[in-house]
């Protein structure tokens, strides 16, 4: 039997336009405040098509999606199909259609826009920026290169650079594993933005063969200084983290740290490792954390984050959609903003370098992932990322000024990030000329 591929215990959602879609709850809900509750079936459906992404699935697509492949009957897509058509004619008018293909299957095709951009507004630009015009962009860049690495590498850093891995960690019993990745996703990247500290990225932690032997034999391997390892439970609301941090070349204890505190402060107990962490490898730890986060957006957002490591294509909808209800699900979540703005940014750039030539990038999308920046460093402004997402943007959108005015911004944050930042820019000019 085939495992159902939509699943309603996890934590997934999905939109369209106006309509978000939230199958563990079953229900749709649309930008207006209507609300309706939907048969779990139908909704699992509803979730499969959208899934589809315009492609046609068949009834046997949808019973192996839905049903897990067992043996029904033709009247319970049937019916299923027809529940959905209704909800067209109301909280769902004008927003999608579901079209039945002779012979062939079922389709759903979304008629409703993208909803309007956020807050605040991108400056038209003279003209559209096409590819040609992002590569002299980008030669302006590399010429510039030399001054903002130099920013970046300003007096006061460390002469000794260390070199963390973190590993992956364990789960307690009981404890997700979605919110496992996701913590420990997160702890290379912030960790990387320390000046002075460098960091192995997740997937080359994660994925090393060595993964299971002694961490010195792991720091040769990966050319680490210092590995991090440790374990995550949740109960009753409260996380604990226990975690070791040993150096290289002989693997030995430098320290073993517990941590607890509510799940909701996880960015806390987040931040008050790598300050830890930063202390050990002599570099300035980072600013303090926010305020606690509704810990169902919390979920979300480290879901989100655990996929958006693995770095496949063809999650990128749906690591966005994660984004997007966790902060519908907290609005003051400054770190999901900035997450999501980052996202919407990359889901721009891939839609726009698999275009045909002479193709412009989607405005409404650079416009969505600026307002998601904006959001983010209006709630939080220690925040680098924002500030990354809206240089960049800006650029693609050929607003040089305003992209400049960001990078400082970035660089009085991080200067190794805004160094990064460079960098991201030359490869994906190369990519472009290489077109």
């Amino acid at each position: 039997m085939v495992a159902a591929d939509v699943r309603l215990n996890q934590p997934v959602c999905l939109r369209l336009g106006p309509l978000r879609i939230e199958p563990a709850k079953r229900r749709l809900l649309h930008d207006d405040g209507r609300e309706l509750f939907l048969e779990p079936k139908v909704i699992q459906v509803l979730a499969a098509l959208i899934r589809a992404d315009g492609e046609i699935l068949s009834r046997d697509d949808l019973v192996d999606r839905v049903w897990g492949g067992r043996a029904i009957g033709d009247e319970a897509v049937f019916r299923a199909v027809s529940r959905l058509r209704q909800t067209t004619e109301g909280i769902a008018a004008g927003v999608f259609r579901i079209e039945t293909i002779p012979k062939a299957g079922y389709r759903l095709v979304a008629e409703s826009p993208a909803p309007p951009p956020l807050e605040r507004v991108v400056p038209t630009p003279a003209a559209p920026v096409s590819r040609r015009g992002l590569v002299l962009a980008a030669g302006a860049a590399a010429v510039a290169g030399p001054a903002i690495l130099a920013i970046a590498r300003r007096p006061g850093m460390a002469a000794k650079r260390e070199r963390l891995a973190v590993l992956p960690f364990a789960a307690g019993e009981g404890t997700a594993a979605s919110l496992v990745d996701g913590f420990v996703t997160e702890l290379p990247d912030k960790a990387g933005r320390l000046a002075g500290m460098d960091t192995v990225g997740a997937a080359s932690s994660f994925r090393s063969p060595m993964e299971k032997r002694h961490p010195a034999g792991v720091a040769g391997f990966l050319g680490a200084t210092l590995v991090l390892r440790g374990e995550v439970s949740v109960s009753a609301g409260e996380m604990t983290v226990s975690t070791e941090l040993r150096g290289a070349p002989d693997g030995d204890i430098l320290w073993s740290d517990m941590r607890r505190g509510p799940t909701s402060d996880l960015f806390r107990l987040r931040d008050g490792l790598l300050a830890r962490i930063a202390a050990s490898a002599g570099v300035a730890g980072p600013p303090s954390a926010g305020r606690p986060v509704d810990p169902e957006a919390l979920l979300l957002y480290l879901t989100a984050r655990a996929r958006r490591s693995i770095g496949r294509a063809e999650m990128a909808s749906g690591i966005e959609a994660l984004l997007d209800c966790a902060v519908a699900r907290d609005p003051g979540f400054a770190e999901a903003w900035a997450a999501l703005g980052g996202v919407r940014l990359r889901n721009a750039y891939r839609q726009w370098i698999t275009a045909p030539r002479g193709t412009v990038f989607d405005r409404d999308r650079l416009t969505a992932a600026i307002a998601a920046a904006h959001r983010a460093s209006d709630l939080q402004p220690t925040l680098t990322e924002p500030y990354l997402t809206i240089a960049s943007a800006m650029g693609y959108l050929g607003a040089w000024s305003e992209a400049h005015r960001a990078t400082q911004e970035a660089l009085k944050r991080n200067g190794v990030a805004a160094a990064t930042l460079l960098k991201l820019g030359q490869r994906r000019a190369a990519v472009a000329q290489s077109r």
